[in-house]
């Protein structure tokens, strides 16, 4: 979340105020990546194990609901993760409309600071 908000501090900023954004680890098509993550290979190396942090961090977590718990346990992806928890943070009707908003790769070029 902090490349999404440096970023966005970048393209909203007065030029004057900061001398460069730095994003680090940030993908730049979010929801290509949450595509990649449902391939064969990608699902066993990287999406089950990164769903198992989530959802043990989401279970020990005071601010989530049992009810939201219940349902991100049933969860094996990103995708259904995202439009439960994500898309209600931010008010969106959609995994399409969050992936938009998180995105870097149009935001990139609208940076006004080195980046």
């Amino acid at each position: 979340m902090g490349s999404i908000v440096a970023s966005q501090y970048g393209v909203d900023c007065d030029e004057k105020i900061i001398d460069g954004i730095i994003c680090i680890s940030h993908n730049l098509e979010s929801k290509k990546c949450v595509q990649l993550l449902e391939k064969p290979l990608t699902n066993i190396l990287y999406n089950q194990p990164m769903m198992n942090s989530l959802k043990h961090i989401i279970q020990k977590s005071p601010f989530y609901t049992e009810e939201e718990k219940k349902k991100v346990i049933k969860m094996n992806n990103f995708e259904g993760y995202n439009y439960l928890m994500a898309c209600k943070i931010f008010g969106l009707n959609c995994t399409d409309e969050y992936y938009k908003l998180i995105e870097l790769k149009p935001k990139i070029s609208k940076i006004k600071v080195p980046s």
